[in-house]
C-alpha cells in the first residue's frame, strides 16, 4: 500500500467513513434476531421518553455500549498475550 492509499483510509476513518468496528452477521442468526429487538426497543423507548428519562437513557445506552466496546478490547488483547 503506498502512502497515497494509506492517507485516503485514515481520511476515510476520520470522516466516519469506515467503522474499524463494524461487524458483519448472518441476518438470519439469533444475533441478528436478538439485534433486531434491541433497536426496534431502543427506537420505542427513544419515541416516548422525553426531559430527563430521555437523558437518562440515552446515558444508559451510551455507557452500556461503552462497557461492550471495552469488553470486546479486553477479550483481544487477552488474546494477544
Amino acid at each position: 500500500m503506498d502512502n497515497k492509499q494509506n492517507f485516503n483510509i485514515l481520511e476515510q476513518l476520520y470522516y466516519g467513513n469506515i467503522d474499524p468496528n463494524a461487524k458483519s452477521f448472518d441476518r438470519n442468526s439469533k444475533y441478528a434476531e436478538m439485534f433486531q429487538v434491541i433497536c426496534d426497543n431502543e427506537d420505542k423507548l427513544n419515541e416516548s421518553l422525553d426531559g430527563k428519562e430521555k437523558s437518562m437513557f440515552l446515558d444508559f445506552v451510551n455507557a452500556e455500549s461503552e462497557i461492550l466496546v471495552l469488553s470486546e478490547v479486553d477479550i483481544h488483547s487477552n488474546l494477544k498475550a
